[in-house]
């Protein structure tokens, strides 16, 4: 069994904790609401839909990227990340429909298949992903005999 990559662990969670204040940051400023008195709120809201962000991500890491490598499984990695985008989108709806709102905002009504809504939280999903893969691809190997598996 290999040994726990304590280093890794931290490197991963200190990103999920920064990603996360800033997510809240960029919630309150996207609402025009005063940061101070928003920010609570806006980080237990972010919060919420976080384990959809982080396992689409490391889906997204450590199966589909790997197809990348075999060019004959195109076809399968743009079919899975077609259908690991729609299952986050419409977990992460149905999450701040059925669960959030109703616990923390109960006059709020959110209809889980509004277009506006879908755009967003597609976005939110993409720019997660992509933010987290900027911040691995630029990750340098610890030591130098640790490598990167070439991706051409």
């Amino acid at each position: 069994m290999e040994r726990i990559n304590w280093i890794r662990i931290v490197n991963h969670l200190s990103f999920w904790v920064v990603y996360l204040v800033l997510n809240a940051f960029l919630t309150c400023i996207l609402h025009q609401s005063p940061i101070p008195e928003s920010l609570p709120q806006a980080l237990f809201g972010e919060a919420f839909v976080l384990p959809v962000k982080i396992a689409l991500t490391y889906f997204v890491f450590y199966y589909i990227l790997p197809l990348y490598l075999e060019r004959d499984k195109l076809a399968k990695l743009v079919g899975l990340t077609l259908l690991a985008f729609t299952v986050s989108i419409v977990v992460y709806r149905l999450i701040i429909a059925y669960v959030y709102f109703p616990l923390f905002d109960p006059g709020t009504q959110i209809q889980v298949f509004f277009g506006p809504g879908i755009y967003l939280t597609s976005f939110d999903c993409f720019i997660t992903v992509a933010a987290a893969t900027t911040v691995k691809a630029a990750d340098p190997p610890l030591r130098r005999d640790q490598s990167y598996p070439r991706l051409y």
